[in-house]
């Protein structure tokens, strides 16, 4: 079982075996990918960087943020994120890596922590999409890949700003958003993850985990669209000469005892629900379906 542990300026994995291990995180080679950089809400305000190398104290930095190179960093304080964004990575770029703040304070050590990036030409877990949005009150699967040595890994759902995880073959309720993992072991090698009713605070950076093996997944919740309180099927018709046409309109339940109209915008005539008007030859009647919440307007030519 892992534990996570967070200490000051630093995020650690603590096994039950002895020794400490870092994230890490699955990439595959020639493509582009992004991982988030977690930091403590008190440094919003500071730079943030990106560093390598297995010694903290002599990790050569490669970027800062909002600066352009083979890494791109962009902070999102608000979050108390920082991303980390490159084009193409090879095998060789594998290694240790830091995510840090820099404190500026000679007598205190930067903010970090460190992770192991492992790039691979066909990597042992990946993701389908890593990128998912849904809707308020709606759902989103996420499809989670795995090599056939991975099989009998322990494999999670896992959300990076708690360190909550979900593991395969059980249902998680919390909050009235609902996580369900089930792992297709028949041949598949793939997991998938269902998350159900979710909410605008389910939005951020979650991970699929395969034993150490973790590949970041983002998530945006956006509120539904809202449907407008009158609309028509068609707004464009046609008929023929003495011939008839109908119209269906719709209206929400807010309208339902409202009046309701077919108006020429020409004259600024209207014709009411309910009746029945002949005018020059031509006869419009508007009949009320309230079950459906819409009212249909009948034009016929009449002798």
């Amino acid at each position: 079982m892992i534990y996570p542990l967070i200490l000051p300026g630093i995020l650690l994995h603590i096994s039950d075996a002895a020794g400490i291990n870092p994230l890490n995180i699955g990439v595959k080679s020639g493509t582009p990918g992004i991982i988030p950089c977690l930091y403590d809400t008190k440094h919003k305000e500071n730079r943030k960087y990106w560093c390598w190398g297995y010694v903290w104290s002599s990790c050569s930095i490669l970027s800062y943020a909002n600066e352009t190179g083979k890494y791109s960093l962009t902070d999102y304080p608000a979050q108390s994120i920082f991303t980390v964004q490159w084009e193409n990575l090879q095998t060789s770029d594998s290694g240790y890596y830091w995510c840090a703040v820099e404190i500026g304070d000679y007598n205190t050590l930067d903010a970090s922590y460190y992770l192991y990036l492992t790039v691979q030409s066909a990597p042992d877990v990946s993701v389908v999409n890593s990128s998912v949005s849904g809707h308020e009150g709606g759902d989103i699967s996420v499809q989670c890949l795995y090599s056939y040595r991975h099989k009998n890994k322990v494999k999670q759902w896992c959300r990076y700003k708690d360190q909550s995880c979900y593991t395969v073959g059980r249902t998680n309720t919390s909050q009235n958003s609902s996580v369900q993992i089930s792992d297709d072991d028949d041949g598949g090698r793939s997991f998938t993850v269902l998350m159900t009713g979710l909410r605008l605070t389910d939005s951020g950076w979650y991970c699929c985990s395969v034993g150490d093996l973790q590949v970041p997944v983002h998530l945006t919740v956006t509120e539904p669209k809202q449907a407008p309180d009158v609309s028509v099927v068609s707004s464009r018709v046609s008929g023929r000469e003495g011939g008839d046409i109908s119209v269906q309109c719709f209206y929400s339940s807010g309208y339902q005892n409202k009046t309701k109209q077919w108006c020429r915008i020409k004259d600024q005539s209207c014709y009411t629900v309910g009746t029945t008007d002949t005018s020059q030859n031509s006869s419009v009647q508007i009949s009320d379906d309230d079950g459906r919440r819409s009212f249909t307007d009948d034009w016929t030519e009449t002798d």
